[in-house]
């Protein structure tokens, strides 16, 4: 879809004498040209995409945008795609490219602009037909030489990835990039993703992370959102290509990029997710999968409305039915937790006097997923102490205390949350087991219930690790344990035969099945 935002960058195309209403500023695959423009206030910016990616303009910070918040196009400007901004506050207004964010540039609005725009004006009527013709021959160049030009490329894209081993593709590839260089390290997951498909691509990533192929310095994130492009472009714009995305890797930053490419293929927000990513998926997938596609999605829309809490829950609103809402809030609140624990929250959304902001100041129908998701941010107030967050918890409103402890126990099975709580050496399911007997009297099963969901949303079906986690724990909880796979059993199983199936398999045979509403 070929986007102009403005009338006046039409104009330019076909009418010379009106190049100089705007000044112009290429968006190239290396930076922005020029950096730097002075224009009066009033003036208009036209960000004009003469590269070969998608690019989006936006105002400072890198990723909430709001120094002047207005100035940030909301969805990415496809190659040969104009988005123009009008500025009326005077200034220096610092900027980037929100998918690129080594892409900066300054407008400065009202300081001795004459001159510095009309020289740009004069400029850009001289090279607008000569940009158009360089245009042209990049793209005719990429179709013919794209990922042809490094040891491993493919000229061709598959419709479905090819099956790979991590251990054999680091041996055989002969990585070419130093260890600090972003765009090499890109271009070369973005190869690995065309042939293998995202996971293989993110587990290359952190394989040369563990070699020190690739230092930690170098943004891991937007390496993963680069992958998560990759993939939409190759695979498709599909709820199934979208779901090639793990979200546990990288903050998800790889559901953030396909979600990035979906949306600057559609009209709104709501049709990348409604039409593109999760909409077509209703009816041919159990409900868990249908809700962890919205899920992945409440993830890319907080990322593409710039970390804005209200404005990203309302898009959720606006999905076709609850499940979609629901998924679409969780993957929201998940998000801006990150952003908290990373420091691109926006400011004022937390606070260290009132762990449990901004959950209790919201809508009722969105604090559940709030407080399910508060975890990080309890954890972090408390100094890692569990007996200190559990009773923040307490604190919280009496018909969602039980979601705030939940979010807590959620992270006692997660084995990197695991490690910041507790040093002991014993297995996963053993230490989850002394964690919880760290909360409150008579809120135990919370941190049970906890538990078994995040280990059951992991495994599915398989109850390996969930059985072993309620057989360690005490005989007076074990009916709770149980009863929590089954509630997940059910969730997840498109066959009434599975649930009897996988309940049957466990000591808590009876307890499982009740949880999924069959009588024993």
């Amino acid at each position: 879809m070929k986007r102009s935002v403005s009338l006046i960058a039409t104009a330019c195309t076909f009418l010379p004498a009106l190049v100089s209403a705007q000044t112009i500023i290429q968006m190239t695959d290396t930076g922005f040209v020029p950096t730097s423009v002075t224009i009066d206030p009033g003036g208009t910016v036209g960000f004009e995409n003469t590269g070969t990616e998608d690019h989006w303009p936006a105002s400072n910070p890198h990723p909430v945008h709001t120094i002047y918040a207005e100035f940030d196009s909301r969805h990415p400007i496809l190659p040969g795609d104009t988005w123009s901004f009008t500025f009326t506050s005077g200034g220096r207004w610092y900027f980037h490219d929100h998918l690129f964010p080594d892409f900066t540039g300054t407008i400065i609005v009202g300081e001795s602009s004459g001159a510095t725009s009309s020289v740009i004006s004069q400029s850009r009527q001289v090279s607008h037909w000569w940009s158009s013709f360089v245009r042209a021959l990049a793209s005719f160049w990429k179709s013919i030489t794209s990922r042809a030009t490094e040891p491993g490329h493919v000229s061709f894209a598959t419709t479905n990835p090819s099956a790979a081993d991590v251990d054999v593709l680091y041996t055989d590839w002969k990585f070419p990039c130093s260890d600090h260089d972003f765009n090499c390290a890109s271009g070369v997951l973005m190869q690995v993703t065309a042939m293998h498909g995202p996971r293989v691509a993110l587990a290359f990533l952190k394989r040369l992370q563990q070699e020190k192929k690739v230092e930690l310095s170098v943004d891991d994130h937007q390496l993963a959102h680069r992958i998560g492009r990759e993939t939409a472009r190759v695979f498709g714009e599909t709820g199934d290509a979208f779901r090639m995305c793990p979200m546990s890797d990288y903050n998800g930053g790889c559901q953030h990029g396909f979600f990035e490419y979906v949306l600057g293929r559609t009209t709104t927000t709501t049709d990348a997710a409604e039409k593109k990513s999760c909409g077509p998926m209703k009816g041919s997938f159990s409900a868990k999968v249908y809700f962890d596609c919205y899920h992945g999605v409440g993830h890319g829309v907080m990322m593409a409305q710039a970390y804005d809490l209200p404005a990203s829950l309302a898009i959720c609103d606006s999905f076709g039915d609850s499940v979609g809402q629901d998924g679409c809030w969780q993957g929201v609140f998940m998000e801006n937790v990150n952003g908290a624990m990373t420091g691109t929250s926006r400011p004022g959304v937390f606070s260290n006097e009132d762990p449990l902001l901004p959950c209790t100041v919201i809508d009722k129908k969105y604090q559940h997923e709030c407080f399910i998701n508060q975890f990080g941010w309890l954890m972090h107030v408390a100094g890692n102490s569990v007996s200190s967050a559990t009773r923040s918890c307490l604190a919280a409103p009496s018909d969602q205390r039980d979601a705030c402890l939940q979010s807590i126990g959620l992270a006692v099975t997660n084995p990197t949350w695991q490690k910041s709580l507790t040093p002991n050496g014993e297995n996963l399911v053993v230490n989850a087991w002394h964690i919880c007997k760290e909360f409150p009297e008579g809120h135990v099963d919370q941190c049970i219930i906890g538990a078994v969901d995040n280990l059951m949303n992991f495994d599915q079906l398989n109850t390996a690790r969930s059985g072993a986690f309620c057989d360690a724990i005490s005989p007076s909880m074990r009916d709770v344990c149980y009863r929590q796979i089954g509630i997940n059993v059910r969730r997840q199983a498109t066959q009434s035969t599975d649930v009897a199936v996988v309940c049957g398999a466990l000591l808590g045979k009876n307890a499982c099945l009740q949880g999924a509403g069959i009588t024993p």
